[in-house]
């Protein structure tokens, strides 16, 4: 199983909660237990990983920069 980073998979949501969000976290739509956030630029190994196309990872990162959370 390869690294993989939560920004890049489809399933990972900046939008949720947006106080997170400004902390560089994210919610897993498939994540069981709901209050867990998961760091977006992370790389982690993930069996539920689901690439997400650039339409969806390129305004993420734009935002993360944008909030200074990545340079």
């Amino acid at each position: 199983m390869m690294l993989v980073r939560c920004v890049d998979c489809n399933r990972f949501s900046l939008n949720a909660d947006r106080v997170a969000a400004a902390a560089g976290m994210g919610i897993c739509a498939v994540e069981p237990i709901k209050s867990v956030r998961w760091k977006a630029l992370v790389a982690k190994h993930c069996e539920r990983f689901e690439p997400a196309g650039p339409s969806t990872v390129e305004p993420r990162m734009a935002w993360l920069e944008s909030k200074q959370i990545i340079r």
